[in-house]
């Protein structure tokens, strides 16, 4: 499970009827115009993997968006988790010691 998939979990709560369908595909109730209320059978929202994020369509009203503007939405605190835990490889500086590399000092 990568991180994305992690945190879809973790907001699953806020997102109605939302199934797996396959890898890298879930479908649910659309979040902006509430596709499938009157009927419980009809998902129109999807969420797919493209490249290394995943983005959401609704097939109904068109609506488009990253899966990290949704949790901005519709759980902020959970965004910044997702922010950090993403992010930190980037953010996390390396430091590599070589033994050739000798201390300069002035005289």
């Amino acid at each position: 499970m990568n991180i994305d998939e992690k945190y879809i979990d973790k907001l699953s709560p806020s997102l109605p009827k939302l199934q797996k369908v396959k890898d890298g595909v879930y479908r649910l109730r659309c979040i902006y115009c509430g596709h499938g209320e009157t009927n419980p059978n009809k998902f129109k929202g999807y969420l797919y993997e493209k490249g290394e994020s995943y983005n959401y369509r609704c097939h109904r009203c068109n609506a488009r968006s990253s899966l990290k503007t949704i949790m901005k939405e519709l759980n902020p605190e959970l965004y910044l988790q997702y922010v950090t835990e993403k992010f930190q490889d980037i953010f996390t500086p390396t430091i590599e010691y070589s033994p050739e590399h000798k201390r300069i000092t002035k005289t």
